[in-house]
Parts: structure tokens; C-alpha cells; sequence
């Protein structure tokens, strides 16, 4: 088949992939898995008033616990990429305006339900439950879909808060990978191990969202060297070849805002993004 053709194709099915979640969510007038109801003993009524709270919100975010678990066990397989780091995983709206009060989280089931807490910022650890991947139990938000999404983040400890590291992305890159490569089309996957993989292949391109609004440069650091990475026209992600071993995971991205206050900046929302 011709190299045109091929790209084309992969084009094609990597819109397929952005959009799966909300086509499958538009198929249907009802959730594609039924949100359950559970009996919870008076003792613990805290946890019962957060399990009513999810059963009454109709159609609400989740997500399946096991494609989860596959996050952490990426985390496993390539942690040595960022040694220092923790599996993290973090809620964020998906548009401005949108309230982080009031958000739980639990891993439930028919047969179960474990709440997980969300610390300031919207982080939370997933806990590794044997019985939640036997149960095929979800992770579900107390919100309405397409409004919240959740996602892996990993940071090594003590880094300055302008600066990103290169092995930080590139595990973060594979949890994602792990996550989401089930729900996508056969013919992308197929296309994907062709070229060598999602984090792993020079064919695509890789836009980083900055952790705020208004970036005014983007540089790779590793030691002498120095590159200015492009931004994109609104300035809040940058063209990174994440594959490119020839930058070692230590290398360094140093961010300057057009704010220098910190506490003045907006949060930038957007996600990961690739294309050809």
C-alpha cells in the first residue's frame, strides 16, 4: 500500500481515537454500563451519602477500573524513567468555569463501592483492589459525562515549578498508552505498532500542553545543549519529539510564562495531543 495511502488511514483513525468516548456516549440515550445501586451499612454514612450521590447523577463520567489498572502496571514496566516518581493520576474540567467542589471519586461495582480521595488540585492515588478487577468494577465521578476527565501525571519530586522533565513525560506518555489503547480502532493500534509505538515513534508529532496559560518560550535542557521547542499560536503546548533518545529522560524543559506570579496564571486544561 502506498506510504500516502497509509498515513491517510492512520489520520483517519487517529480523529476515530480522539473522539471514540464521545461517539460511544452519543450512540445511546442511557450509560453505556448501568450505574448500580448499594446497600451500606449505617456505620459508614458518609460513604453512603457519596454512593447516593453517584447513583442520582445521571449518565456519569467513568471509567473502567481494569483499563486503570493498566495505567499502573505501565507505570511498573517503565518506571525507571522517572525513578523518583509516584503513580499519580489527576481530575480536570474540561472547560473553564466548571467547579472542582463538591467532586467525589469511587471504584464501584455491583458489589462494592471504595470511595478515593481527591486532594487539593483534583490528584488522587488509585489504589491496586483485587476484588474491584474481579468485581470489572469502574472508577466514577459524581458528574455528568464530558464535562471532567481524568489522566495520568507524574512529576519527580522537587523540581522547580517552571520546569518539566523529559522522563516524566515519556512515563506519563506510556500510562496514557495503556489506559486508552483498548477503546481505540484496530486499524490505529495496528498502524501504531507498525511505526513503533505511541510514545515511541519519530513518525508523530507530540504537543505538550503547558501546566498554564501564556507561555512565552519553551526550551530543552540537557546539559551545554539548549533548544527552543515551537509553541503553538495560543501558547499553551509545545511540538516535543518524545522519542528522541538522543535527549536523555534527565533532560530538562524550562518554561517562561508572560506572567511571572505564578498565583496570577490560569491552569491550561488541554491534553496531550499527536499528530503526522
Amino acid at each position: 500500500m502506498p506510504t500516502r495511502m497509509i498515513l491517510l488511514i492512520a489520520s483517519l483513525t487517529l480523529a476515530l481515537v480522539s473522539n471514540v468516548t464521545r461517539a460511544q456516549e452519543t450512540a445511546a440515550a442511557a450509560p453505556t454500563k448501568p450505574v448500580v445501586a448499594e446497600s451500606i451499612s449505617s456505620a459508614n454514612e458518609q460513604n453512603a451519602e457519596q454512593s447516593v450521590e453517584i447513583s442520582n447523577t445521571k449518565n456519569p463520567e467513568w471509567k473502567s477500573y481494569r483499563s486503570m489498572l493498566r495505567g499502573l502496571e505501565a507505570f511498573d514496566r517503565y518506571h525507571a524513567k522517572a525513578p523518583l516518581a509516584e503513580p499519580k493520576f489527576v481530575v480536570r474540567p474540561r472547560a473553564e468555569g466548571l467547579s472542582m467542589d463538591g467532586l467525589t471519586l469511587h471504584v464501584k461495582s455491583d458489589q462494592s463501592s471504595l470511595p478515593i480521595p481527591l486532594v487539593e488540585g483534583g490528584y488522587f492515588v488509585l489504589p491496586r483492589d483485587a476484588q474491584a478487577d474481579a468485581d470489572d468494577a469502574d472508577l466514577m465521578l459524581n458528574r455528568k459525562k464530558k464535562l471532567y476527565r481524568w489522566q495520568p501525571t507524574i512529576r519527580t519530586p522537587a523540581l522547580p515549578i517552571d520546569q518539566l522533565r523529559l522522563g516524566d513525560l515519556r512515563l506519563a506518555c506510556e500510562m496514557e498508552w495503556a489506559i486508552e489503547k483498548d477503546g481505540a480502532p484496530f486499524v490505529f493500534r495496528m498502524f501504531l505498532n507498525a511505526i513503533g509505538g505511541f510514545c515511541r515513534s519519530g513518525k508523530l508529532t507530540v504537543s505538550i500542553p503547558t501546566p498554564y496559560l501564556g507561555a512565552q518560550s519553551v526550551t530543552l535542557v540537557q546539559a551545554n545543549r539548549r533548544l527552543d521547542l515551537p509553541l503553538n499560536a495560543g501558547k499553551f503546548s509545545f511540538i516535543l519529539s518524545i522519542h528522541d533518545q538522543a535527549y536523555s529522560d534527565d533532560t530538562m524543559i524550562e518554561i517562561v510564562y508572560d506572567e511571572p506570579n505564578v498565583n496570577l496564571r490560569k491552569p491550561n486544561l488541554s491534553t496531550i495531543n499527536i499528530g503526522f
